[in-house]
C-alpha cells in the first residue's frame, strides 16, 4: 500500500465531507466553521446514527450540536429534529435525537423539555424503554424521576421487572443520589411508585449473576469433558477463560484431540482455548490449521499461533505476509516483531472497501503497534489507522501511539482538537 496525504483539504467533495461525518473526524467542524461543509449532508447525520461501533462508540450528538453551532443551523434543524423524534424506533437514533433535544431545552426551549418528557413517559422506542432517562433526569431532576417510577410502576401491572428498570434507579441515583432516591421511594404515597419501589427492593436482593456459579465449576473441568462439550457444539465463548487458566498437560490433551480431530466446528471451538496461551508443541499444527480449506478455522488458528514467539514463526509469518493469507498474517507480528517490520507490513496490506473487514486489518495493525511501540515506528502505519479505520476507538488509539513517538503532523493535531472523541488529545487517558 502507497502512503496518501490524508491531511484536510480547504474544499472537500461530497464524499469527503460524508467520510468526515461518518467517522467523526475534527475536519468535519473545521468545514462547517468555514463554510464548506453541505448543510443537507450535516442533516441526514443529525437525523440518523452514522457511529461504525453503535454499541461502543460515543454518542454524537454533543459533537453534531457544536457543528450544528459552527454551521449556524441551530434553529433551521430545531422542528425536523422534533418530528423526527416523534416518529424514530431506532435505538441509536432516538439517544442521538434526546441529546439534541436536551441541548434545546436546556438553552430554554420549553417545547422540546415537554417533548422529551413525553418520549420518555411513553416509552417511545419499544425496544428500547430507557432511551431518553438521563436527559430527562439531567434536566428535571427528582421531578422527572417521580414521574418514571411512577410510569414504570403502572407498567408492572403488566410485565415483570427488567434489567432496565435497575438501569433506571441506577442512572437516577448518579444523577441525584442515593439518599434522595431512597427517601422518595419511602415517603411516596403512590401506588404505582411504591409497587416500583418494591420491585427494585425485591431485585437489589437477589444474586446478581445467577449463572455464574455453573460458569466457575466449568473451569474445573477436564480436557475430555470440554472436548465432549466442543463437539455437541453448545455455546463455548467460555472455553478463552478455560484454556487460559489451564495446565500445561491439560493444554497438551486438548491439541492432540484437535490433531485427531475432522470436524471444522469443533477445531474452531477448540481454538478457542489457545486464544490466550500458548503451546511451543502444537506451532507445527496450528501452521498446517492457518491453511485449512474453513476461513474460521485458519482464522482462529492464526490468532492461536500469534501467542507464540519463535523463528519458525517468524519465518512463517514473513512467508504469509508475502504469498499467503496476508490479513490474517499481520496477527503474528505481535510475538514476532522486529524493527523494520512496520514497512513490510505497509507494502503488503491493500485496504479493502468494506468497512468490517477494512477495520479488522487496521485493528491487527493497531495491536502490532502497542505490543511493539518501543520497536516499531509508528509514523506511517498510525496516520493509516488514523484516517482509513472506520472506528472511533481504534482513531483514538492511533493518535495515542503518535503522540507518544512525537509523530503527529501538525494537522492533525489541529483537527484532532474537534474530533468526536472529545478527549483524543488527552494522553492521560487510558486506552481500551
Amino acid at each position: 500500500m502507497e502512503r496518501s496525504n490524508d491531511s484536510p483539504t480547504k474544499h472537500p467533495t461530497l464524499d469527503q465531507q460524508r467520510d468526515a461525518l461518518q467517522k467523526g473526524l475534527g475536519r468535519a467542524w473545521q468545514w462547517a466553521d468555514s463554510g464548506q461543509l453541505s448543510v443537507d449532508l450535516l442533516f441526514d447525520a443529525c437525523l440518523n446514527d452514522w457511529r461504525y461501533d453503535r454499541q461502543c462508540e460515543q454518542n454524537r450528538g454533543p459533537w453534531l450540536w457544536e457543528l450544528m453551532h459552527a454551521q449556524g443551523c441551530i434553529d433551521r434543524f430545531r422542528q425536523p429534529i422534533l418530528e423526527k423524534l416523534s416518529q424514530v424506533e431506532d435505538e441509536g437514533i432516538a439517544a442521538q435525537l434526546c441529546d439534541l433535544i436536551y441541548r434545546y431545552a436546556i438553552e430554554g426551549d420549553a417545547e422540546c423539555r415537554d417533548r422529551l418528557g413525553m418520549f420518555v413517559r411513553n416509552g417511545s422506542v419499544a425496544e428500547a424503554p430507557w432511551v431518553g432517562v438521563e436527559y430527562l433526569l439531567w434536566l428535571d431532576g427528582s421531578e422527572a424521576f417521580e414521574m418514571i417510577a411512577r410510569t414504570r410502576g403502572e407498567a408492572l401491572q403488566q410485565r415483570d421487572w427488567q434489567w432496565h428498570d435497575t438501569a433506571v434507579v441506577d442512572k437516577a441515583v448518579d444523577v441525584i443520589g442515593d439518599i434522595p432516591i431512597r427517601s422518595f421511594f419511602a415517603g411516596s404515597s403512590d401506588p404505582h411508585v411504591i409497587r416500583f419501589a418494591e420491585a427494585w427492593q425485591i431485585e437489589q436482593k437477589k444474586e446478581p449473576f445467577p449463572h455464574q456459579a455453573d460458569q466457575e465449576a466449568r473451569y474445573a473441568w477436564s480436557p475430555q469433558e470440554v472436548v465432549l462439550w466442543a463437539e455437541a457444539l453448545e455455546s463455548c465463548g467460555w472455553l478463552r477463560d478455560w484454556g487460559f487458566k489451564a495446565n500445561s498437560g491439560d493444554l497438551e490433551q486438548v491439541a492432540e484431540a484437535i490433531r485427531r480431530c475432522d470436524n471444522p466446528e469443533v477445531i474452531e471451538r477448540l481454538l478457542l482455548i489457545f486464544c490466550r496461551r500458548d503451546l511451543p508443541s502444537f506451532a507445527d499444527h496450528l501452521m498446517q490449521l492457518c491453511t485449512h480449506p474453513t476461513l474460521n478455522v485458519r482464522r482462529r488458528a492464526f490468532q492461536a499461533l500469534a501467542n507464540l514467539r519463535s523463528a519458525e514463526v517468524r519465518r512463517f509469518a514473513l512467508e504469509q505476509l508475502e504469498q499467503g493469507d496476508k490479513a490474517l498474517a499481520i496477527d503474528l507480528f505481535k510475538s514476532n516483531f522486529e524493527p523494520g517490520d512496520e514497512k513490510r507490513i505497509l507494502q503488503a496490506i491493500e485496504l479493502p472497501e468494506n468497512d468490517f473487514h477494512r477495520h479488522g486489518i487496521l485493528i491487527d495493525i493497531l495491536y502490532v503497534l502497542k505490543e511493539n511501540v518501543a520497536a516499531a515506528d509508528v509514523a506511517d502505519l498510525g496516520l493509516i489507522i488514523y484516517f482509513h479505520t472506520p472506528c472511533s476507538f481504534c482513531r483514538e488509539s492511533a493518535v495515542r501511539l503518535l503522540l507518544g513517538q512525537n509523530a503527529a503532523p501538525a494537522w492533525l493535531l489541529e483537527e484532532a482538537r474537534f474530533d468526536a472523541i472529545e478527549e483524543i488529545l488527552d494522553q492521560d487517558e487510558e486506552d481500551e
